[in-house]
C-alpha cells in the first residue's frame, strides 16, 4: 500500500500537483508504522521534491537532513549521496554556497568511494556549476573537465554533450 502510494505521489509531483504531499504523507506514516527506515528515508526524499518544486525550501531543507539520518542507520551509502546532492541543490536554492559546496563534495566522497561513476559524474559537473554561478569561473571549468573526463571513460555520449555544454558555459 505504501509503495503504491510513493507511485502515486510521485505521478502528482511530475505533473505539479500540491496533492503529492498529501500521498506522500499517507505513505511515509504507512512506513513508519511499520519501522521500514528504508521505506521512510525514500518517501521524505519524494516529499523534499514537492517542496522544492512548490518553493517550501526549509521544509524540503528539514526532510533531506531526516532522509539522510535515516539512510546512515540503514547503512545506504547512495541513498546518503542522493541526499547530500540534494541539499547541495537546497542549500544553493537558499543561497547559501558554502553549504552547498560542502554538501557537494561530501557527496563526491561517497560515490568516489562506492565506485559510483555516473554519480561521481553528476555531482562534480553540479560542483563545477556551483562554482561558476559564484563567479569562480576557473574552479567551474576544472570540475567540469573532471566530469567531462569520466562520462569519456564510461562512454556516455549523453553526459559527455552536457559536459561540454557546460564547459562552453564558463567561457
Amino acid at each position: 500500500k505504501a509503495e503504491c502510494l510513493k507511485l502515486l505521489g510521485q505521478s502528482q509531483t511530475t505533473m505539479a500537483d500540491p496533492a503529492a504531499i498529501h500521498t506522500f504523507e499517507l505513505a511515509l506514516g504507512l512506513w513508519r508504522e511499520k519501522g521500514n527506515r528504508a521505506g521512510e528515508a525514500s518517501i521524505l526524499m519524494r516529499l523534499a521534491e514537492s517542496h522544492i518544486k512548490l518553493k517550501k525550501l526549509d521544509i524540503a531543507l528539514n526532510e533531506v537532513e531526516q532522509s539522510l539520518q535515516l539512510r546512515g542507520v540503514v547503512g545506504d551509502w547512495r541513498g546518503q549521496a542522493e541526499c547530500l546532492y540534494q541539499l547541495g541543490t537546497i542549500h544553493r536554492l537558499l543561497n547559501d554556497p558554502a553549504a552547498a559546496r560542502e554538501a557537494l563534495e561530501q557527496c563526491i566522497e561517497i560515490r568516489t568511494e562506492g565506485n559510483d561513476m555516473y554519480g561521481l559524474a553528476d555531482s562534480t559537473s553540479a560542483l563545477g556549476q556551483l562554482m561558476a554561478t559564484l563567479g569562480r569561473p576557473d574552479e567551474g571549468l576544472h570540475k567540469h573537465a573532471e566530469a567531462l573526463g569520466i562520462r569519456r571513460e564510461l562512454g556516455d555520449t549523453v553526459g559527455i554533450a552536457e559536459s561540454l555544454n557546460n564547459l562552453a558555459v564558463c567561457f
